[in-house]
């Protein structure tokens, strides 16, 4: 007796769900029918299609939206796609841990000319999806205090050169004394006591010149300023299992298959490395 009842609600469930804005995306088996990648690996599809399975489902799991757990939300994220050898708890190590697995890493100076540079070292600007994001307030990620290091990683991008960030957005609208924006938590998330969401926002815009290199960068939001290049150390760091594919993609132009050198890992973190490499212990 009691069947169609239970149907009936967990169909209103669903349903105000998606009037709330959080309905779940069913990604079309061509993930180019709609959406846009610079650079699009196997490995990178499967971080995009479970970042967008994840904008659906964290809230089934409310350890995840909460301070603090932006690591823990990108870690997850990757878990998911199979990249079990990235889970951290903190941005910091995060990074690098993508580092000691062989990933390729650029940390994006605050100055645009040389921003554009480092870009450009990077498959020539093209950022490959699933690839990390971190953002620390000093340049080495090891130090300062919880709210200081933001994580995210890269998702599509539209056709104006924006770049999208998959994060665990912590807008909201006590930033801007009280005022509802664009790109902020949503309602519904802090209607229910969540005060950080996994979502997309938009994150730099890349202007390309004839050639094809990046030629202006433009961040887009600057009030979530820790990943903001131009407010924090902002650096990118690519799992090695995507930068081996994309060294063989083959939409790239012949002079960026080569990928990028991989710097010392004191060039990231700006640390004292032992003579075995390892980091020294403050």
């Amino acid at each position: 007796m009691f069947k169609p009842y239970f149907f009936a609600l967990a169909a209103l469930l669903v349903s105000s769900r998606a009037l709330a804005g959080l309905p779940r995306v069913d990604l079309p088996a061509d993930l180019s029918a709609a959406y846009r990648f610079e650079l699009l690996t196997p490995t990178g599809e499967k971080v995009f299609r479970n970042s967008v399975l994840w904008y659906s489902g964290q809230i089934d799991h409310p350890e995840y939206p909460q301070p603090a757990k932006c690591a823990a939300n990108v870690s997850k994220v990757y878990r998911m796609s199979g990249l079990n050898a990235y889970s951290a708890q903190s941005v910091a190590m995060l990074l690098k841990k993508i580092v000691d697995g062989g990933g390729p890493y650029v940390k994006l100076p605050k100055d645009k000319a040389g921003m554009i540079e480092r870009l450009n070292a990077v498959y020539g600007g093209r950022l490959p999806a699933g690839a990390a994001v971190g953002g620390c307030l000093h340049s080495d990620c090891f130090r300062g205090e919880t709210g200081q290091r933001h994580s995210a990683i890269v998702a599509d991008t539209g056709p104006d050169g924006t770049v999208y960030l998959y994060h665990n957005n912590w807008y909201r609208p006590e930033n801007e004394g009280g005022v509802w924006k664009e790109h902020m938590v949503s309602r519904y998330y802090l209607d229910r006591g969540f005060r950080r969401q996994w979502m997309k926002t938009p994150w730099i815009r890349i202007v390309r010149g004839p050639d094809g290199r990046v030629s202006d960068v433009k961040p887009l939001l600057p009030a979530i300023d820790d990943l903001d290049p131009t407010q924090y150390f902002v650096s990118i760091a690519i799992p090695a299992e995507i930068a081996a594919e994309a060294v063989s993609a083959a939409a790239l132009p012949k002079a960026y298959l080569r990928g990028f050198p991989r710097a010392p890992l004191g060039d990231l973190f700006d640390v004292e490395l032992d003579d075995d490499g390892s980091r020294l212990e403050r």
